[in-house]
């Protein structure tokens, strides 16, 4: 439900929706084969209970403008992620099911730890638009609870190192603070400047404490969260024809809680064609265009995953090498 009006030269809005979330509970069976049969048995520890998540969301907007070129606004929203990653849980108690047991932990043990996450954000931005620039800075604030984030557990060790297993649970808090501006310069009416960057101070809240481990977090970037990041380029135009350079920066990220994994900042380069024919013989609009990401085919890491279902620890995925994209639509 959303309401909104218009006094003057303010525009304001505020809304609320409900969600309603009902995880399925299941249980769990194991088979066994003997002489070529296979049976099934029931195994209580591989259980699930099911739950049930409520979440009202409110949300409020305010914006005033001054002029046909400035406008400013405020904007709060709560915001959510449902519960995520079973699968990695889920194998992990698998693997090391005998530990499990021993130590008299069940897979529902683990799932318990799962929550929502919740955000509460807030975003103060202006919008300045002339014939020779537009520029769209904005600051903002959020405060995150209940963050999916690694935990080592010292019940339970790792039958080959002897170290804690690592796992999920809901129990991060993290602050996030910063801004972003997105910039166009209109430099004439064939040529446009971009530049975009953003800078993102998101760190946790406190040390985090799991079954009486605790991890120095208090103060640390999250995973996989670069402070700076940057996105600029041009765009050349004639005709139907365009040509745009991009420069896609990000900085220097984590691997874990503690920082012990620095991933170092990397760029790359892309180019974009493309050519647009209206009002043709074959269609309303004929699009063609061809890009080329990584052109100087640079090595770096790309997505951070914090736990695999099958290996030990952090997973790095290599950043896509030099790659060629063309494409063809007709709009009739």
């Amino acid at each position: 439900m959303k309401f909104g009006g218009t006094i003057d030269k303010f525009n304001w809005q505020a809304g609320i929706k409900s969600f309603r979330f009902k995880d399925s509970g299941s249980n769990g069976y194991i088979t066994q084969s003997s002489n070529g049969n296979t049976t099934t048995i029931r195994s209580t520890d591989l259980d699930r209970s099911g739950r049930i998540y409520d979440l009202w969301l409110p949300s409020a907007g305010v914006s005033y403008t001054f002029n046909e070129n400035i406008e400013t606004y405020i904007s709060y929203g709560k915001n959510f992620i449902r519960p995520y990653a079973y699968m990695p849980l889920t194998s992990l108690y698998n693997r090391l099911r005998p530990e499990f047991q021993r130590a008299g932990i069940a897979l529902d043990d683990l799932f318990q730890g799962y929550d929502i996450e919740k955000s509460d954000s807030i975003e103060l931005g202006l919008r300045f638009l002339s014939d020779y620039i537009e520029v769209n800075p904005t600051v903002f604030f959020s405060k995150h609870k209940n963050l999916l984030t690694t935990v080592a557990d010292p019940r339970i060790n790792y039958p080959s190192t002897e170290s804690p297993v690592n796992y999920y649970q809901n129990i991060g808090k993290a602050t996030s603070f910063g801004f972003e501006v997105g910039t166009n310069l209109f430099i004439s009416d064939w040529l446009t400047a971009f530049i975009n960057p953003t800078f993102n101070h998101f760190n946790y809240d406190g040390d985090m404490t799991y079954q009486g481990e605790t991890m120095p977090t208090d103060g640390k970037q999250i995973i996989d969260v670069p402070k700076w990041t940057l996105t600029s380029g041009l765009t050349l135009a004639y005709k139907g024809f365009e040509f745009t350079p991009i420069m896609r920066y990000v900085g220097k990220r984590y691997g874990d809680v503690e920082h012990k994994e620095k991933i170092s900042s990397h760029t790359v380069m892309d180019l974009k064609f493309s050519y647009i024919k209206e009002k043709n013989k074959l269609c309303d609009e004929l699009k063609i265009s061809l890009e080329f990401d990584n052109i100087f085919n640079n090595k770096y890491i790309s997505t951070i995953e914090a736990m695999d279902s099958n290996v030990l620890g952090t997973t790095y995925y290599v950043g896509a090498p030099f790659t060629v994209k063309g494409s063809i639509s007709l709009l009739f």
